[in-house]
Order: structure tokens, then sequence, then C-alpha cells
């Protein structure tokens, strides 16, 4: 049951991201970062800059050296002026902090 909420909540994690892209909302996809701050090489602006993100959880699963930690596989498509522009696929290094699951790292 745990894991399956785990699970879940990560997911809702993304796609809080996606909606923080549509509405250019810094604060919101802040929040789903460790402590609100930005990850060094993916900054908020870039992502902001977007008119849409499309996020797909692929894969996740739990690190094997540290239970509160997952790493989570993610396909991204970009949208610029409503347009599909690329997609990326991301590696997420997510702990959990504060009963909340928050992304620290990211593996481009």
């Amino acid at each position: 049951m745990l894991l399956r909420l785990s699970r879940k909540s990560i997911k809702t994690d993304f796609q809080k991201r996606d909606k923080a892209v549509a509405k250019k909302d810094r604060k919101l996809f802040l929040s789903t970062q460790l402590k609100n701050l930005e990850i060094k090489g993916s900054y908020s602006t870039g992502y902001l800059k977007l008119s849409k993100l499309k996020s797909k959880v692929l894969h996740l699963d739990k690190d094997d050296k540290n239970s509160n930690s997952w790493i989570v596989f993610v396909k991204e498509r970009y949208y610029q002026n409503r347009k599909f522009s690329h997609k990326g696929y991301l590696l997420y290094k997510i702990i959990s902090d504060n009963g909340e699951f928050v992304i620290y790292d990211i593996v481009w």
C-alpha cells in the first residue's frame, strides 16, 4: 500500500510541474524540488519559457542503497508557442522530505 501511494505521489509531482509551466508559476514549479530551490543545471527559467510541458513517468524504482530515495525515468515533451518542439528523456532523483516527495537532482 505504501509503495503504491509513493508511486502515485511521485507521478502527481510531475503533473504539478506540467501545470506550473502552463501557468508560468515559478513558485509551484519549485515546490516540486528540494527546499523549493533551483537544481544546478536545470533551472526553472528554461522550463517556464515553454508554453507547455507534458511529462510521462516511464519507470520508477526505489534506490537500493537509500530507502528514502527514488530514481524516476521521465519522458518530457516540450512545446513552444503551443507547438511541439522536442522531447527529452531524463532521470530524476527524488527523496522523501518531511513526508513529501521532491526532486533533488536531474540527470540529462
